[in-house]
């Protein structure tokens, strides 16, 4: 995780909070699993937008649309093997 400009490890079974407006990233290895919990749950609906779009070759340009509808910002490109 890339958390307000500081780089974490997180191995299997970690925990992060990251507090609403903080900016963060992540990368994650191939095969990895996450589990995110959102209060409220509005950032749900973006996930599902998002597993969508990438499933019909959604580019970079595709992605910051998606995240400006949810008030987000992308931080750098999408790591790779994100789409």
């Amino acid at each position: 995780m890339h958390i307000d400009g500081r780089d974490f490890r997180c191995p299997a079974g970690s925990f992060v909070h990251v507090p609403r407006g903080m900016p963060h990233t992540f990368k994650g290895a191939r095969g990895s699993r996450k589990l995110n919990l959102y209060t409220p749950a509005a950032m749900a609906g973006y996930f599902e937008e998002l597993a969508e779009a990438i499933k019909h070759g959604v580019d970079e340009e595709g992605l910051s649309e998606i995240a400006e509808r949810y008030s987000m910002t992308v931080l750098g490109p999408a790591p790779e093997g994100y789409l």
